[in-house]
């Protein structure tokens, strides 16, 4: 006998691991998460995590997304021309590339 997951438990399993995600690897940060509903879209996921403080690594969006490299890319792009968002491209040594929101969107 095979059960069906439906959207509803696949979003709040990726929005589960999401925060989790996030508290692990910033259990400090005070910045606000989003909470599991099924309308959290994977770009909410996206600005939760570029609103740290240290911002978030490539491989840090797309675990949390689920995407390849390419649409992650993609999807900061529209972010930034969205909402007009001032996004910070830094390398840090032992991170490679960081990218964090400079202002609040």
């Amino acid at each position: 006998m095979t059960t069906k997951t439906t959207a509803r438990q696949l979003l709040q399993t990726v929005a589960d691991t999401v925060v989790g995600f996030v508290q692990a690897t910033n259990p400090d940060s005070s910045a606000a998460l989003i909470p599991p509903t099924p309308t959290v879209k994977k770009t909410d996921f996206i600005l939760a995590l570029l609103r740290q403080p240290n911002g978030a690594v490539l491989a840090d969006l797309m675990a949390a997304t689920g995407w390849q490299a390419h649409s992650v890319r993609s999807a900061i792009s529209g972010i930034k021309k969205k909402f007009g968002a001032a996004l910070v491209i830094e390398k840090v040594d032992g991170r490679g590339r960081v990218y964090r929101l400079a202002g609040e969107v």
